[in-house]
């Protein structure tokens, strides 16, 4: 199969994944206890990341030539590459845990802090880069996008429970699109995590290279 009909399928494959994951897929008590939903939950959440993944590295685009850049001060691009699918991943965990009845909510609000700060230095950091590709500074837009608006509709989430609000007509709209902005975080966070791991160089050793490692 070439690389762009792969693309395509793992493309049509991971909106299937997150149109499951905004219907609420697994329902609780569906599989039959909250540990086995809640891993389900996270892997369909890994499913998704991962298809999307696939699309970009499978697709025309990347298989073109991408700019190196240096990747100077700290944390480095190349450490929020490793730490900010995690951190985001951790958080989902986490609300899956809560979603299933295992654990309360504190742990996921209180994380959800972590998670939204370096998640935001990531993006940032590589909007601050002057040779990162066009491809690079739009990703780290939309997942700048992404996690303010994931942030706010946690608060809402978080508030209308307080304030006894979860039976409200709105509240199955918030919900999905709390899922939903969870999974597009995630996989945007790898996606931008495999153009750093590609293009980033170490700043002392970074020269005029492009990412395919011929001289330009």
């Amino acid at each position: 199969m070439s690389g762009s009909w792969l693309s395509i399928l793992a493309l049509l494959l991971s909106v299937a994944t997150l149109a499951a994951i905004g219907g609420g897929f697994p329902a609780p008590g569906a599989l039959g206890g909250g540990p086995v939903e809640a891993l389900a939950a996270v892997a369909l959440h890994l499913q998704f990341a991962a298809l999307a993944l696939l699309a970009l590295i499978t697709s025309k685009s990347w298989r073109s030539t991408h700019a190196t850049f240096a990747d100077g001060g700290w944390p480095s691009l190349r450490a929020l590459a490793f730490i900010a699918p995690l951190f985001t991943l951790a958080q989902i965990a986490l609300g899956a845990a809560y979603r299933y009845h295992e654990l309360g909510v504190i742990p996921h609000v209180v994380w959800a802090f972590a998670a939204a700060i370096v998640l935001l230095m990531f993006g940032a950091f590589i909007l601050t880069q002057k040779d990162a590709g066009a491809p690079l500074k739009k990703l780290a837009t939309a997942l700048l996008t992404l996690v303010c608006l994931q942030v706010m509709l946690g608060v809402a989430a978080l508030l209308a429970r307080v304030a006894d609000l979860t039976r409200a007509a709105w509240m199955p709209v918030a919900t999905t699109a709390h899922l939903v902005t969870g999974a597009l975080v995630l996989a945007c966070a790898l996606l931008i995590s495999a153009f750093v791991l590609r293009c980033a160089q170490p700043a002392a050793s970074s020269s005029r290279l492009v990412s395919n490692g011929s001289h330009s």
